[in-house]
């Protein structure tokens, strides 16, 4: 069930308006995802924890979709609202992890994705010789 206070902060249209045509999705009528990958508006959507992620076959391979499923499952605050900057990311994502909070007075949205990803470095690419340190320390166990 989503949580009151973020559904309040929501629009009334949150889903944005979708594309006709070829890209049009078969889920459309059955789906309450805010983030839909044919939204043209996503950039501006926001996303809670508590709310459901886009369950199209089509788009499996998006990090953002992945990353809300992952969030969902270890974000133990779900009054907090996450960006498509900030889901579009490749970090790690660790329990007790949070969102912006959308009651901050202190600074623009801007300003709170820029500290949030300042906080939450992305992973960093393994060299060969760090890949296979690794696989050797994985066949000792």
């Amino acid at each position: 069930m989503p949580n009151e206070s973020a559904s309040m902060n929501k629009p009334e249209n949150w889903k944005g308006q979708k594309k006709a045509g070829k890209d049009k999705c078969s889920l459309e009528q059955a789906c309450n995802a805010p983030l839909c990958p044919l939204d043209t508006h996503i950039e501006s959507t926001t996303w809670y924890p508590d709310e459901p992620v886009c369950t199209s076959r089509k788009f499996t391979g998006l990090i953002w979709k992945k990353n809300q499923r992952k969030l969902a499952k270890r974000t133990p605050n779900h009054s907090r609202y996450l960006t498509l900057k900030i889901l579009n990311r490749n970090y790690r994502i660790k329990t007790g992890i949070e969102g912006l909070n959308p009651d901050s007075l202190y600074a623009t949205e801007q300003r709170r994705e820029q500290n949030w990803t300042s906080k939450h470095q992305p992973k960093k690419p393994l060299s060969q010789e760090e890949k296979r340190v690794f696989l050797n320390r994985m066949k000792r166990s």
